[in-house]
């Protein structure tokens, strides 16, 4: 075949073909970064898993069949080819397997999705699953052990969170979720010292000086509450988690009956945390329409605030409502304040019912509200 022809026509010359070879060499350079950057590289020694059944071949002849799912270790790679050994050893192509860790990484972001969407015999399975067939593997273990917390068994919980923790003693996570299955199971020594352990290490997270703060609160501890919550204030990463810890130290404070300090507070944290806005505010004006202090009661300061978080009164939600209508009836303006109530149980279906529920238990129990909330049930 003519040189020429290999450059569609252009006449042939030293300058053109030494441009043609370095216009090619690039293209194969190229070829070749995009297939180190996009394909799977294997190497022998590695473990994968099957993704579709397949036929293992030696040249054309088919000497063996795999299933999906099947785990293999390849010793020797050929191109887009592997080879595996076994009872019927032979070839098979790199498109039909993942790599075992790839595999690991997809099945637990399944697990986590079905535990998110509460379908937890399913996650169960998945997590179960990856353990089979990886039993070092430490997410898996941690949240297999945390769906037993999901379903609100905290019995179950702490014990399986306990055989995590004999296995992988320097987890901090371990310590932080049994804390809080101990806390919901109202022991409260055990909650703390398993917050301070994972506070131990790590020292700097906000979280866990917050969960703590609630433990202290419920202990009655309220003081150590007030230097846990504020530290995690100090220390945290952004807004909202800065508003978090300002809102449990109201809590304290509430707890201690200072529902000026209480109410101050919960208003930083609707500044501080615009997402949170009318749920602080709503903390705040529930203060103020109930407080037993009569120089901090204020059924129109309670009123004003909630109605300055939404242009359109109506739009605020039931639980908003409720509390709308405490400010009313502190007024003695009883008409409104019963209507409010009317309406807000009219539209509590657009919202979480049970969550409904539990807030209209603090016109029963004033501390039946906060004892939710310290114990996250409300949020």
């Amino acid at each position: 075949m003519p040189k020429s022809s290999l450059l569609i026509g252009i006449p042939c010359s030293f300058t053109a073909i030494a441009a043609a070879k370095t216009c090619h060499a690039a293209f194969l350079t190229i070829v070749c970064l995009a297939n180190i950057s996009f394909g799977q590289v294997f190497q022998a020694g590695d473990r994968v898993v099957v993704v579709e059944n397949t036929e293992k071949k030696v040249e054309t002849k088919s000497v063996g069949k795999l299933s999906k799912g099947e785990i293999l270790t390849i010793t020797q790679v050929s191109k887009d080819w592997l080879w595996i050994d076994g009872a019927s050893p032979g070839w098979i192509q790199d498109k039909v397997v993942i790599s075992f860790a790839s595999h690991l990484k997809s099945r637990n972001a399944d697990a986590s999705t079905a535990k998110k969407n509460r379908d937890f015999e399913h996650a169960r399975n998945i997590y179960s699953e990856i353990l089979r067939i990886d039993p070092a593997n430490e997410e898996a273990a941690l949240h297999l052990a945390d769906i037993f917390y999901s379903e609100k068994k905290y019995d179950e919980a702490v014990v399986e969170f306990t055989k995590f923790a004999e296995k992988w003693p320097i987890n901090k996570d371990i310590y932080f979720w049994r804390g809080d299955a101990y806390r919901m199971l109202q022991k409260l020594p055990e909650a703390i010292d398993d917050y301070t352990k994972a506070i131990e290490l790590s020292p700097r997270n906000t979280d866990l000086y917050e969960a703590r703060a609630r433990a202290y609160i419920l202990a009655g501890a309220h003081n150590q509450a007030i230097v846990d919550s504020t530290l995690a204030s100090m220390i945290a990463s952004n807004g909202e988690k800065r508003a978090a810890a300002i809102a449990t130290r109201a809590l304290a404070w509430k707890a201690m009956s200072k529902d000026q300090n209480a109410a101050s507070d919960f208003l930083i944290a609707s500044d501080v945390a615009e997402k949170f806005r009318l749920y602080y505010l709503a903390r705040a004006a529930d203060i103020y329409a109930n407080s037993t202090d009569g120089k901090v009661r204020n059924g129109r300061r309670s009123i004003d605030l909630l109605l300055s978080a939404t242009a359109d009164a109506t739009t605020i939600d039931p639980v908003a409502r409720c509390i709308i209508a405490s400010g009313y009836a502190s007024l003695g303006e009883f008409e409104t304040a019963i209507e409010l109530q009317k309406q807000a149980l009219t539209n509590a279906a657009k919202i979480d019912l049970a969550k409904f529920e539990r807030f209209l238990a603090r016109f029963e129990s004033k501390q039946s509200l906060d004892e939710t909330v310290i114990n996250y049930e409300f949020k």
